[in-house]
């Protein structure tokens, strides 16, 4: 892949399932250079297994487990270890309470 998004961090809300579209996206990002955080509600052993891929590709990424409709938590972690996200991928019927999620 010619992308280069290295640096960036990006949060996937609710890629904790292996097949998923959403870990697709986290292994595509991380390829591309970008650190992954994937929030799941769930399936942290799922989420962990992806995580563990994406870091092949040389970047950070960690799982976080919360409900990531209630955002404050999600975005206080995400601003306390990166500072800030660059990208943002939730599903297209998920609900935030707010639509302003880290320092982007």
């Amino acid at each position: 892949m010619n992308l280069s998004l290295k640096g960036n961090v990006a949060v996937l809300i609710g890629a904790g399932r292996v097949n998923g579209v959403g870990a697709a996206t986290a292994l595509l990002l991380a390829e591309a250079g970008c650190n992954i955080l994937i929030n799941c509600h769930k399936n942290e052993v799922q989420a962990t297994q992806i995580v563990n891929e994406c870091r092949k590709f040389g970047v950070e990424a960690e799982v976080f487990m919360a409900d990531a409709s209630k955002s404050k938590s999600c975005n206080e972690y995400v601003n306390q270890k990166w500072g800030k996200a660059n990208i943002v991928r939730y599903p297209y019927n998920y609900t935030l309470e707010s639509r302003q999620f880290g320092k982007i």
